[in-house]
């Protein structure tokens, strides 16, 4: 490399690029790691290991969509700079029926069987009540629809709308997830989400 070869307009188009999918981390962290900390604010420490732990056995579909997915990311790209719109609107029409049927079939036998998978790992002191267990799987079924259009999004450099919707998103969610757990507790946190 050579100094000389380093244009920067491509420079400033990558830290623009780059900034806005910092702004998006951040939001996203806001909106969806700040669950633990409200529990523990609003409910009280002990409340925290009820979440968390259920939220952890919700989290393994979306281990696998994050493996399925991935590679579309630079496929979708691809395909926007070819103009290939009937690939892309089919691929993301395929991609969110995948994430809703490989999220919403786990889910559903979480919903049915999730307080005694949670008894046998973790033990009988942790029971999460039907309502949070119904509101992680509805969360996950559209996490996982959310996660396919992201895909796509990123793909067609689409970031500053990720941008506003996410930080909506972290505003909104974070206030709503404060109110809804005090009034209806780790379920109302799971729903404001």
């Amino acid at each position: 490399p050579r100094w000389h070869a380093a244009s920067p307009k491509a420079a400033r188009k990558i830290l623009r690029m780059g900034s806005l999918f910092f702004v998006l981390q951040l939001a996203a962290a806001v909106a969806f790691a700040s669950d633990n900390l409200i529990a523990a604010q609003v409910l009280g420490t002990a409340a925290v290991a009820d979440y968390a732990i259920t939220l952890q056995l919700f989290s393994l579909p979306m281990l696998l969509l994050g493996t399925l997915f991935a590679p579309l990311w630079p496929a979708y790209g691809e395909a926007v700079t070819r103009g290939d719109v009937i690939w892309v609107q089919q691929t993301l029409k395929r991609s969110m029926l995948l994430a809703a049927i490989v999220a919403a079939l786990p889910s559903l036998l979480l919903v049915l069987w999730g307080v005694p998978l949670i008894h046998w790992w973790a033990g009988t002191s942790i029971t999460p009540s039907f309502w949070l267990l119904l509101g992680l799987a509805t969360w996950t079924v559209l996490q996982a629809i959310g996660n396919a259009v992201a895909m796509f999004l990123n793909g067609a450099s689409v970031i500053r709308l990720q941008v506003i919707c996410a930080s909506l998103l972290a505003l909104v969610g974070l206030a709503a997830k404060i109110i809804l757990a005090r009034q209806y507790g780790l379920p109302g946190i799971a729903w404001a989400t």
